[in-house]
């Protein structure tokens, strides 16, 4: 999905040494976890077109 994709490069942008550090976190495993399963639920209601939007 395309907001995936733009959502794993904003959460690499915010951590300094890159994704690997969202492992070592546990609460962070859970937020990303819930945070990524909602994102995919609103792109499930989002147009092709409006997809298009956010690449």
């Amino acid at each position: 999905l395309a907001c995936g994709y733009v959502f794993l490069h904003s959460m690499k942008a915010l951590l300094k040494e890159d994704l690997d550090d969202l492992f070592l976190v546990p609460w962070m495993v859970y937020d990303f976890h819930e945070i990524t399963w909602n994102l995919e639920k609103f792109c499930e209601s989002l147009t092709p077109m409006q997809q298009g939007f956010l690449t």
